[in-house]
């Protein structure tokens, strides 16, 4: 039937399955391709969309001078990271899936979504005073 989820666990899950506001990037530039959604099936596959994200801004910190496409590449990359908690969100009781993440755990990938979208809008800002 499915996992059993904690208290804890699925008042997380009941207040963020459908929440929009932490599909911003993913709604934008992937909406309508589920393509990277359905990659994910594993812890690491979420740990590896994260990583994904933290190389990016990590190489973009360091770039001068950025271009409008090093914003959209790390946009795309924190999208990909949205779809990613976005299934675990939406599969976390489900038997096919290895997503047993603690109740820190889960608000651990939701609040680094926008922790990520406030580095990429430093950066995009930095990007902003070089033209």
């Amino acid at each position: 039937m499915g996992k059993k989820a904690t208290k804890e666990v699925q008042a997380i899950l009941d207040k963020y399955q459908y929440d929009q506001s932490i599909r911003k990037h993913a709604n934008q530039h992937y909406w309508g391709v589920h393509k990277y959604f359905r990659e994910i099936t594993s812890k690491a596959d979420v740990a590896r969309a994260r990583q994904n994200v933290v190389g990016r801004i990590e190489t973009y910190k360091k770039v001068y001078p950025l271009v409008s496409d090093d914003i959209e590449d790390m946009e795309k990359a924190l999208g990909r990271y949205e779809d990613a908690v976005k299934k675990v969100l939406q599969c976390y009781s489900h038997d096919a899936f290895d997503f047993d993440y603690s109740a820190e755990g889960l608000m651990e990938l939701i609040n680094d979504i926008a922790k990520f979208e406030k580095q990429i809008s430093e950066i995009h800002f930095r990007k902003m005073c070089q033209d």
